[in-house]
């Protein structure tokens, strides 16, 4: 049965009104943002700034009389709220987790959830879900951008969303990259069932009886994949990483509830934990056993006839991300980043292989462009798998790119060209968005090489490159750091490193291949 868009909605997550921080301007905030200073990377900083101040003029407070709870930044979609859009946005939000929302973006969204768990994928400044994607005709699953019903290989359910309406599962990615950045543990448990129901929602309504996941092409609008697409690639690596971070999050979300006495409840979330787990491995072993194929070493959309795809894109890098891949598959997608016929560009990963018909070297949307929010998949995916030095040179490509084309243009644009510094044709300027991963986190990650784990108390610096390196202000929990590297004159040579840390942290140093732990209080000087 449909459920009505009149039953209650957010049943899910406990916040039903307004309660959030007011919003600091621009002038203010960045006065307390993280400083970093590159000077090997020209160009980086001033780009770095500009996202900021982006974000920072897109950040809103909900409409008057509306439903939405929280604040959240404006992704440039006509005053719509997007999950896609704020989950990435979030990830470098975290960096600013006291002045920004960050994950907190995404309350509006578990408080426009369904009762069945369905979340529209953009909701309207009042909290509505956009109108085009509601099944007003109660009929099931089908897409209203291409008038094709989904073969589910299986009875459908009637769901309140058509299919170009579901939102994607990365709102647990986003709130697992909250908890390690914020060590919040009392948000994991906030956020628990609605992660948990919206995922059970996509595996009621989305899931084929293949254990693959139907999607319409509504995420890549205008790619030669959706000619015939079926069960996707990138939606079906998605579900098993939405199920792994869940599984991730469930003794902290199991752990909070039992410390406030709610011993059942604790037991039940450690048991679908390691549920999630299980159907994460479940569905891995489908997308292995469907989608992979031998002779070209990639992963591939399954066509609505039953037949792979022969469209290479960028899809199936979230093989890599979501731990999908087998060791050989991951060395064959490593290969496919670095072979000038596919995806080895001036500017990685195009969304569509140069080898493809229909690839266009200006962007061309999704027939080529560079999207911001696949690059930290690629780089995430390809770290997981030991190819660190690969992911290194991908992330500075990126950032160095955003950043000329932020120099020649004055700002950051929704996609950018793969054959030169140049924004994707056609894409939109002062986009910010998930176009901030780049300049922002990505430079603080790769750039820098500061990664956090507040959980922990813990702060990973990995140092690779010869130059001085700086970064003040870097806040991760409640505690602020900053951190200088003097530049040597070559790789072997000893780096001096200076570390001020307003609480106790674990330092682990590594430079060179070397890794060192120290114990940092107040500020302290050696040498690595």
């Amino acid at each position: 049965m449909i459920v009505s868009q009149d039953a209650d909605r957010g049943a899910h997550f406990p916040r039903r009104d307004y309660r959030d921080r007011p919003l600091p301007d621009w002038q203010t905030a960045r006065l307390q943002l993280p400083v970093p200073t590159l000077p090997d990377l020209p160009g980086a900083e001033p780009a770095y700034w500009k996202a900021w101040e982006l974000a920072f003029a897109h950040a809103r407070r909900p409409v008057q009389g509306g439903t939405l709870v929280g604040n959240y930044v404006d992704t440039c979609t006509e005053g719509r709220l997007r999950l896609w859009d704020t989950a990435c946005t979030s990830l470098y939000c975290n960096l600013a987790h006291d002045l920004l929302p960050a994950a907190r973006s995404l309350d509006n969204f578990y408080r426009a959830q369904h009762p069945d768990g369905e979340i529209c994928a953009e909701l309207e400044p009042g909290g509505e879900d956009h109108e085009p994607w509601v099944n007003r005709e109660a009929l099931p699953l089908f897409s209203r951008r291409t008038g094709r019903a989904a073969d589910l290989g299986r009875p459908a359910e009637v769901p309140v969303l058509t299919l170009d309406g579901f939102a994607p599962p990365l709102a647990a990615w986003a709130e697992r990259e909250a908890y390690r950045h914020t060590g919040d543990a009392a948000r994991v448990n906030e956020v628990w069932a609605a992660l948990v129901a919206h995922h059970r929602a996509l595996v009621t309504h989305l899931r084929h009886t293949s254990g693959l996941y139907v999607t319409d092409g509504s995420a890549m609008e205008n790619s030669p994949r959706n000619a015939q697409l079926g069960c996707g690639v990138d939606i079906s690596c998605q579900m098993v990483w939405s199920a792994r971070c869940l599984a991730e999050l469930a003794p902290v979300a199991a752990r909070e509830a039992e410390a406030d006495g709610r011993r059942a409840e604790g037991i039940a979330i450690r048991r679908a934990g390691t549920a999630l787990a299980q159907e994460a491995e479940d569905t891995a072993a489908a997308v292995r056993g469907r989608l992979w194929d031998e002779e070209t070493g990639f992963f591939y959309d399954l066509r609505s006839d039953g037949q792979r795809s022969p469209v290479m894109t960028a899809a199936g890098f979230w093989a890599l991300l979501a731990g999908v891949a087998t060791p050989v598959q991951a060395d064959r997608l490593a290969a496919a980043l670095q072979d000038p016929r596919t995806f080895l560009r001036h500017h990685r990963p195009p969304s569509l292989a140069a080898s493809m018909p229909g690839y266009d070297p200006r962007g061309g949307f999704w027939r080529g462009s560079v999207w911001p929010p696949l690059v930290p998949v690629v780089t995430r995916g390809l770290e997981r798998y030991g190819y660190g030095e690969l992911a290194h040179a991908i992330a500075l490509e990126h950032i160095r790119s955003v950043a000329e084309v932020c120099a020649a243009t004055g700002t950051i644009w929704e996609n950018y060209a793969a054959e030169a510094d140049a924004p994707g044709r056609p894409a939109r300027p002062d986009f910010v968005g998930w176009s901030g991963l780049g300049p922002i986190l990505l430079l603080l990650e790769y750039g820098i090489g500061l990664r956090a784990n507040a959980p922990l108390h813990e702060l990973t610096w990995e140092v690779r490159d010869t130059g001085y390196l700086a970064c003040e202000r870097y806040l991760f929990g409640r505690t602020r750091v900053d951190v200088e590297a003097i530049g040597r004159s070559a790789p072997g040579d000893p780096l001096q490193i200076t570390v001020t840390a307003d609480r106790p942290i674990r330092l682990i140093m590594r430079v060179a291949g070397r890794q060192r732990s120290l114990s940092v209080t107040g500020r302290q000087e050696f040498t690595v």
